[in-house]
Formats: C-alpha cells, sequence, structure tokens
C-alpha cells in the first residue's frame, strides 16, 4: 500500500533524507530524475509498479502535483487509490516541498489521514 510504500523509499534513503531540487530549483519536485524515481511520491508510485516513464510524463512540461499525478494516472487505470491514499500521497508531498525530511512528511502523511504509527 502507498503508506508501505513511503515507508520503503524512507529505508533506502534514510529517516532525515530530504528531497533535493533538480535544475534551477523553481520546479518544487519531479517524480524521475534520469532512470530513477525522484520525489518521495514518485518513489511510491514506483515502488507500487507504476513504470517510470509514466511518472516521468507528469514531470514532462505538466508540473503535476500528487493529486493530479494520481488521477491522471487512474485514468489510464495505472493505478486505482481510494480517497485516503491520496490525501496521504497529497499530504507527503506538501511537506516534502517544504524542505521538511521524508519521515516528517511520513507523519504528517499518516496525521492527515487519522492514524499514527
Amino acid at each position: 500500500d502507498a503508506i508501505n510504500a513511503v515507508k520503503g523509499a524512507i529505508a533506502e534513503k534514510g529517516e532525515n533524507y530530504c528531497y533535493e531540487r533538480q535544475g534551477d530549483g523553481n520546479i518544487a519536485c519531479q517524480y524521475v530524475h534520469g532512470n530513477q524515481p525522484g520525489c518521495l511520491v514518485g518513489n511510491a508510485l514506483h515502488r507500487l509498479g507504476v513504470p517510470l516513464n509514466e511518472l516521468a510524463e507528469g514531470d514532462d512540461g505538466w508540473g503535476l502535483n500528487a493529486d493530479e499525478m494520481i488521477l491522471n494516472l487512474s485514468s489510464r487505470h495505472l493505478v486505482s487509490p481510494g480517497r485516503d491514499v491520496v490525501t496521504f500521497l497529497l499530504s507527503v508531498q506538501s511537506i516534502q516541498d517544504e524542505d521538511f525530511s521524508w519521515s516528517e512528511a511520513l507523519e504528517e502523511g499518516l496525521k492527515a489521514v487519522g492514524r499514527s504509527e
């Protein structure tokens, strides 16, 4: 599920990892960096089975935030999330984009859906 996918990304990068913006820093985050998942939501969606090329389309001039990206992927039958998943991932992305660590983003995402761990 999305929570475990986020936890997996955190386990890989480390609890204190903070996302580093690419390029000139004007774009808050990118789902894909080269041939690797980029931001936390990109990492999570890739862990949930979304191919990198599909995620990269959200970076190509669209600048989709998490809920727009999920809606786009859902319309193409690549994901089928419930409301809590969208709320969770949007919260996670928002906190990450404010330069907090991925573990802090997870904590806030869990709060947004009324969960704690």
